[in-house]
């Protein structure tokens, strides 16, 4: 807050497919297999108990945008198309409302909530709460990662939200990508993805115009 950057918040509950069990705690699992990330019990209830702590704080301290703070979007899962389908499984389309409805009772109405999918139609059908699969479909804005096409990725994140609500951001710019142990050392990635990477950040922001944005993943870490 103190160096006034914005923050676009990933509270979960699975977080990523890179960091081990998504972020879940492995002690979801100790008493045997559960249903997870669809709307199941007793997953669900500990994600209700896990973001009743976390998100309540979130307004106590006044992180929000509207409350002057620096969260200015907040995520609902992430990249649930490689997980689930909204689109034809309704335990999975209730999931994601229940999340959307969660974080809506903590953090009020003006956080403005939005889901991640590749920029892959496929994908988008599966994982978002677009118009056309959802009753909140006008409240989560969908957004796309990936963008190696930023002009296509737009086209797609255009067509899973209400006409003229669809602001272009990649909210996933990919910056590169982990080395796996044992593999040989490339001496010169760094820098030929450092060009790409500024590159495609230039065709991003100047979508539509040049009212592009984008999150690199990641600057540190």
């Amino acid at each position: 807050h103190g160096l006034r950057l914005r923050v676009v918040l990933r509270p979960g509950p699975y977080v990523c497919g890179e960091f081990e069990f998504g972020g879940l705690p492995a002690w979801l699992l100790r008493d045997g297999p559960i249903e997870l990330r669809t709307d199941a019990e007793p997953y669900m209830g500990h994600v209700e108990r896990w973001w009743g702590e976390l998100l309540p704080r979130l307004r106590r301290e006044g992180l929000m945008l509207d409350d002057g703070g620096p969260v200015m979007l907040v995520q609902i899962e992430n990249e649930y198309g490689h997980f689930g389908d909204v689109s034809e499984v309704e335990a999975d389309r209730r999931y994601l409302e229940r999340l959307a409805d969660l974080a809506r009772r903590h953090l009020g109405d003006g956080a403005q909530l939005f889901t991640s999918d590749p920029d892959d139609l496929a994908k988008l059908t599966r994982g978002t709460l677009s118009p056309s699969a959802s009753r909140l479909g006008s409240e989560v804005l969908t957004t796309v990662d990936s963008c190696d096409v930023p002009e296509d990725a737009w086209a797609a994140q255009r067509s899973f939200n209400p006409p003229g609500r669809s602001p272009f951001f990649c909210s996933e710019l990919w910056v590169g990508w982990f080395a796996h142990w044992g593999e040989p050392a490339r001496p010169n990635l760094a820098a030929q993805r450092a060009r790409d990477v500024a590159e495609r950040l230039r065709r991003v922001l100047a979508v539509n115009g040049g009212t592009g944005s984008g999150s690199l993943y990641m600057a540190h870490g």
